[in-house]
């Protein structure tokens, strides 16, 4: 499907995708795989004067971490920007993004973090894992170490 082609537009006037492709797009996760569990980490500032511990769904069919936005004001992230995304119900909207340093099991990176509305769940996505060179086992719902490839 050519995004380029399709209108994007923000939140208060969402196109939708067309029916014939929305069971494609909802299945997505199960046709390749995708599960979900939660996994604690810590949220910090770019300064890293202020964080949280949270536990976040990881979503490996999510490319960014998404937090709610009241969360990541409230440790000193600001939004830089907007990026268009695709949700997981068809719609795609532009959301605000920020940077944030995010630790999982004694390893730190810079990542990307959507401001997310309050009551949406906080997620880890794919992004940010291989920023710490992190994989998915989905059979035992965990997250291991894995190579990074450099071609």
């Amino acid at each position: 499907m050519n995004f380029d082609a399709a209108p994007c537009v923000g939140p208060a006037d969402v196109p939708m995708i067309p029916s014939r492709l929305q069971s494609s797009v909802q299945n997505y996760g199960k046709v390749f795989g995708m599960g979900t569990f939660n996994w604690p980490l810590r949220i910090s500032s770019m300064d890293g004067q202020q964080s949280r511990e949270i536990e976040a769904t990881v979503d490996t069919g999510a490319t960014f971490t998404t937090l709610p936005a009241s969360l990541l004001h409230e440790i000193g992230v600001e939004p830089i920007g907007q990026r268009r995304l695709l949700l997981a119900d068809g719609r795609r909207v532009y959301m605000d993004y920020g940077h944030a340093w995010v630790a999982i099991d004694g390893e730190s990176v810079v990542t990307l973090v959507v401001f997310g509305e309050e009551d949406a769940p906080a997620l880890l996505g794919a992004y940010t894992l291989e920023g710490l060179a992190l994989a998915v086992d989905p059979i035992e719902q965990r997250l291991i170490s894995t190579h990074l490839i450099m071609y």
